[in-house]
Order: structure tokens, then C-alpha cells, then sequence
């Protein structure tokens, strides 16, 4: 059973999480009557703080021997729940960041105080290994397409650096241009995006799993990996 300290860190740091996406939202959506940037400025500074919070956490609960059952499904959807948050608000941030930059005579002021204030968006990294391109892709396209403001020759430097081992070697010969972007894209998902092959690593994920004596293991050498694979099954609409 997690401690009374463990617990109020977790729920404060889910409560932050869930209001800023209630005011990222909001902002987007052009309701600024209960809500306004200074709310959403003032807060974003503490994102990531927060997260890094929540994760530490999360982890510590889980390694609790006393936690039962049911509170370990509890604990595992809400912090689910707000990782799933935490992205929505960054790609809500971007998009409300390229409305600025396209009408800046509208709103002088915003976009230099969001490019000040809002927290540093860390891309996925993908090194080649098959099973990891269905998440990678898609986080990668969840940060990068609706950034109105970046170019195609930008977002593939931004591929490049999130690339490593056989998938960067794939593509490094590609010049950073426009036109290259959609190359590589094209390129990564020829190779990596074989349902039948995705489909193969995940069971065989499962199907290997060990044998778990521990406790204190059985989240990082047996859960993650076996939600993660099923997780990913079920996204390929068996």
C-alpha cells in the first residue's frame, strides 16, 4: 500500500496534468472566458517537472510488496491516463503556438511569451528495433504535423535526429531538402511497417516472457513488456 506522501505526490502531479490539458484545450478552442493565456503560461513551466514527478512515483508504488491487485490497476490507469495528457497538451501547445505565428498582428505579444515560457517537446527516439515503429511513428507524427510553422526540410532533420542503427543508415544519404522528407518517410515505412513481421515480434514478445518469482520484478521484466505487446496488437486491428 502506497505511503499517505507517495500518494499525495501522485495525485497532485495527475491534478496539474489534468487542468492543463483543460486549459490547453480551452485556449485552442477560442473559450478564453474561464480561462486565458496567463493561465496557461503561468503552468506550463511545471509540465515536465511535474511529470518527471508522476513517473518517480508511479515507479515506487508499483515496487510496493503490499500493493494489491486492485490498486495496482488503479494506479496503472490514471498514470496512463496522464502520460496520454501530457502529449495532448504539448501537441495542443504547438498548435496554438502556429495560430499565433500565422496572425501575429492579432496577438503581438504571444508568441514571444510562449516560446519563453512552454517546456522544451523531447521527440521519441527509434533505433531500429521493429516493434518500437508503430509508437515512434505515431508520437513523431503527433508532435511534428501540426506544427504549421516548420517545413518539411526542418521536420526531416528532426527524423535524422531521432534515428539510430540501421533505420538512420537507411536514410542518412538523403539530402535535407523539402522534397526528402516524404522520401524518408517512405523509406522507414517499407521497412518497418510489415503487419505480418509486427505481428510476429509481438507474440513472440509474449510467448517469451519469463517465469516471475519476484514481486519487486515482475513490473519492468513481465507487465510493461506484456501490456506494450498487446497493447500493439490491438492497434493492428486483429
Amino acid at each position: 500500500m502506497p505511503s499517505k506522501s507517495q500518494a499525495a505526490i501522485f495525485r497532485e502531479a495527475t491534478k496539474f496534468i489534468t487542468l492543463l490539458k483543460e486549459i490547453a484545450l480551452s485556449i485552442l478552442a477560442g473559450d478564453r472566458i474561464k480561462y486565458d493565456m496567463a493561465d496557461l503560461s503561468a503552468r506550463l513551466p511545471r509540465l515536465d517537472t511535474n511529470k518527471s514527478k508522476l513517473e518517480d512515483v508511479y515507479c515506487e508504488i508499483l515496487d510496493d510488496e503490499d500493493l494489491s491487485e486492485e490498486q495496482e490497476k488503479m494506479y496503472t490507469k490514471n498514470y496512463e491516463t496522464s502520460i496520454a495528457d501530457y502529449h495532448d497538451i504539448l501537441v495542443a501547445w504547438e498548435k496554438i503556438n502556429s495560430k499565433s505565428a500565422s496572425s501575429p498582428s492579432s496577438q503581438p505579444s504571444t508568441s514571444s511569451t510562449l516560446t519563453t515560457v512552454l517546456p522544451k517537446i523531447a521527440l521519441p527516439k527509434f533505433s531500429s528495433k521493429v516493434e518500437d515503429w508503430p509508437s515512434f511513428i505515431t508520437i513523431f507524427k503527433s508532435l511534428t504535423d501540426d506544427m504549421l510553422t516548420l517545413s518539411d526540410s526542418v521536420k526531416l532533420h528532426y527524423l535524422f535526429s531521432c534515428l539510430s542503427g540501421e533505420a538512420l543508415g537507411m536514410v542518412s544519404h538523403l539530402k535535407i531538402t523539402n522534397e526528402n522528407f516524404s522520401v524518408a518517410l517512405d523509406i522507414l515505412t517499407r521497412r518497418y511497417e510489415n503487419r505480418r513481421v509486427l505481428i510476429d515480434r509481438f507474440v513472440d514478445i509474449i510467448m517469451s516472457l519469463p517465469n516471475i518469482h519476484s514481486r519487486s520484478n515482475i513490473r519492468t521484466l513481465f507487465l510493461t513488456p506484456l501490456i506494450s505487446a498487446q497493447s500493439a496488437l490491438s492497434n493492428l486491428d486483429l
